[in-house]
């Protein structure tokens, strides 16, 4: 697939329950080996999108596009897939340590023993985390918790990383060791979906911003250019910060 070809394309996402519409005709597009932010505000349907896009949730209408092909429910995971990891990172952590949580998914490849516990050292060191190899899980910081389950998500691969608040609740050091697995994962060749309302942690490094109120794509603006004074309004209008130069916006140490 050619770097200027989506990796994902979404058209037209409905979700409509007995009591209202979460998603209202939602369309975009994520440009390969690139990293691209969703904003909004707390109940804007984020996470609802982020599960119909990683093909665990299915929507009332529309299609979602993965490397050209429909996503079929459920089947977009697994190597060189689509990895989502939810805001409570510790939800995804089933190992008994940390090596052994990573090393849990390859077991469904056909990998030897030795090739999955390699591939698993190799994704602890590339997270920063090779020193936590042998540590329960139930001793995790929060951001130590949140590390494992990118290790755990990243040994397969995707081709996209949806990552759902995932500065969420850590401090400045841990936001930076955050930024530095995402920003190292869109260089390896991988996209990667920030959902955040923090844009002064990450916008720097991004190459697209999406705004999403109400279930609805208020704007799309491709960056650095498309930080326009009309695109701030709109963000500070819908509750998130976009303040100061562009290049200004990223905790990465």
């Amino acid at each position: 697939m050619s770097r200027t070809a989506p990796v994902l394309r979404a058209e037209h996402i409905s979700l409509v329950t007995s009591e209202s519409a979460l998603l209202s005709d939602v369309t975009l597009e994520l440009p390969n080996a690139s990293m691209v932010v969703l904003a909004g505000s707390v109940g804007a349907g984020k996470s609802v999108l982020s599960r119909i896009l990683a093909g665990l949730l299915e929507p009332t209408s529309g299609e979602v596009y993965f490397n050209g092909t429909p996503i079929e429910h459920g089947r977009a995971r697994g190597p060189g897939g689509i990895a989502l990891v939810f805001q409570d990172a510790s939800a995804h952590l089933i190992g008994s340590t940390v090596e052994e949580d990573v090393v849990i998914g390859l077991r469904r490849t056909r990998r030897s023993k030795e090739e999955c516990y390699r591939a698993a050292r190799l994704v602890l060191e590339r997270c920063g985390i090779s020193h936590l190899a042998e540590r329960p899980i139930s001793q995790l910081s929060g951001g130590e918790a949140r590390l494992t389950a990118f290790a755990s998500a990243l040994v397969l691969e995707p081709k996209l990383f949806i990552c759902d608040e995932p500065f969420s609740n850590l401090d400045w050091n841990g936001v930076s060791r955050v930024l530095r697995v995402l920003v190292d994962t869109v260089l390896a060749g991988a996209t990667v979906l920030v959902v955040t309302h923090e844009l002064e942690k990450v916008l720097a490094h991004s190459r697209r911003l999406f705004l999403l109120e109400s279930g609805m794509i208020l704007l799309s603006a491709d960056l650095p250019e498309g930080l326009n004074d009309s695109v701030r309004a709109k963000l500070e209008a819908s509750g998130v910060r976009a303040r100061g130069p562009i290049a200004t916006m990223s905790w990465l140490r």
